[in-house]
Parts: C-alpha cells; structure tokens; sequence
C-alpha cells in the first residue's frame, strides 16, 4: 500500500511539475514564452538612465524613476548613450573613463559599469526575464567590449548570428543568455557585439509634436532586418513632460503603433517612450503582444 502511495506521489509530482513548466511567465506572461526575441513587443525607455529621481542628478532627464524602478515596473528594453568623459575635470578626461551621460558630462553621468551592476543585480533576481541594452555608442567598439566582457553581465550577454531566426523567450531563458545588446557603431569581431543596422531598422527621433508624428522611416532603414526600433517621444531642448503625457496616451500610441506597422509590414519591436509612468505604454505592449493584464 506504501508503495502504490509512493508512486501516485511521484506521477502527481512530476504531472504538477511539467505543468508549471509549461506556464512558468516569461517576461510577465507564459503567453510570451514560445514567441520569438523579434515577436514580442517590449516597453522600451529613451535615455533610460536620465532620471529624475535617481541617486545620481541628472539635468533635463527624459525618466521620472531609475532604472532598478524601471525594471520593476516592467521596462524590458533601454536606450543609453555610452561615451569617454568629457566633462571639466582634465585629469579624468586624459584619462578617457567609459560613461553613461547625455551628450555632455557637466549633465550627470556615471561609469558604463555602475549602469551594468543594475542589470546584473536584476537578472540575477529574476531568472524569466530577457532585457535589451540598446547602445548609442561614441566610445570605440574595442573599449566597449573589454568593458562588458570583464564584467559579470557578461554570462548572460546573447550572441545571435546574423540572418538567423531568433530563439524564443523560452530558448534564451532556458540558455540563460537573455540580455541583448544592440550597438550604433559597427564592430564586425564581437559575437554578441550587434550592430544596430544589421539587426534593426527605425523611424527618425526628431519628432517635435504630437501633430508632426508620421510613419516615415529613416532614409537607411532597411525593412528586412529583423527589429523595428520605434521611436514614440518628442524632442526639443528638453524632454519636454507635458507633451509626452499626452503622447503615451493610449489613444496616440495605438492607432500610431497600429497604423506605422501595417505601413512597413512589420511588428513594432522596441516601443520607446519619455516619461514612461505617464500614458498607457504598458497597456498598448500587452495588447500588442496579446496578453492579459500588465505584470512585472
């Protein structure tokens, strides 16, 4: 009798088991899991470390919260510009650190590092998630890698092969290679060094007004790559809060998301936004993706 107990035990053990497997979320949601990286529409953030509640004051930031506060609300994918310092201090400027900044130092910056711990810290938390490090680079490719490589971000960092599909979600999760990085400088030696062309096309960033948006893509995109960088936020001298408010709204987002994609052809992969904690950008992602309510 012990025995025939001990073995209903185990078929329910490993029926339960198969079965959690097979709903376990991916990026929030199960429903997400057997799609491909270049299915899934991810709530992308411009400037993501521009915060303006962060420990590190940043001057005119595109973010109200920090990127630990990003990644818990459920931002999947970040815009972040990488370049040598070039702020006042001579002695830090002949010595050429990699930093995380706006355009110009005196703004705020950080140590590209400092930004990687966050990621790192997240990943190792949260072993279901899949992040994307989309880079606008003015730092050598060479400088950059020796960076990424020796730090701890590294075991997770993907290298997908040019013109090849895409693993799922589940596929990266299962590798444990689910932090993609996408790089604005070409390299051409680096596995997991992507170059933003070869992978990506977008739409111009220069958008100054809700009335001035359109479909149009930039002169060099190139619609048989596999990602479309969507590019939803207004600029100008600054971020400006108001107009991004409305903009994320979703009665802009979606009928312009829906409108651009059926344009082209293609799926809207990286939906970038300003001030992401205003409007309904999570909203129109999981409508996007076909999945229920928004999850972390």
């Amino acid at each position: 009798m012990q025995g025939l107990f001990y073995f209903i035990f185990l078929i329910s053990f490993f029926t339960f088991t198969e079965a959690s497997a097979q709903t376990l979320p991916c990026n929030g949601h199960p429903e997400l899991c057997d799609k491909r990286y270049d299915e899934v529409v991810y709530p992308t953030t411009h400037n993501a470390f521009n915060a303006q509640r962060s420990k590190q004051r940043w001057t005119y930031p595109n973010q109200k919260y920090d990127l630990p506060r990003q990644l818990q609300d459920g931002v999947k994918a970040f815009m972040i510009d990488v370049h040598y310092y070039n702020g006042p201090n001579k002695k830090l400027r002949a010595q050429k650190p990699v930093m995380v900044f706006h355009s110009y130092a005196v703004l705020g910056f950080r140590p590209l590092t400092y930004i990687l711990d966050m990621f790192t810290a997240y990943l190792d938390q949260n072993p279901n998630e899949v992040l994307t490090f989309i880079c606008q680079c003015s730092v050598t490719p060479a400088d950059f890698a020796k960076i990424v490589e020796a730090h701890p971000i590294f075991k997770y960092v993907h290298a997908q092969p040019e013109g090849s599909p895409w693993p799922t979600l589940r596929q990266m999760i299962a590798s444990g290679k689910r932090f993609v990085f996408l790089n604005s400088r070409n390299d051409g030696t680096q596995d997991w060094y992507h170059y933003q062309e070869d992978y990506c096309f977008e739409n111009p960033y220069s958008n100054k007004s809700i009335k001035g948006y359109n479909c149009d893509l930039k002169p060099i995109a190139d619609t048989t790559k596999s990602l479309y960088v969507f590019n939803h936020f207004l600029t100008g001298t600054f971020a400006r809060r108001s107009k991004n408010r409305n903009a994320n709204s979703y009665d802009v987002l979606m009928p312009r998301v829906k409108q651009c994609s059926e344009a082209c052809g293609k799926r809207v992969n990286f939906l970038t936004v300003d001030w992401y904690h205003w409007g309904d950008l999570f909203k129109v992602v999981d409508e996007l993706n076909g999945v229920g309510n928004h999850k972390k």
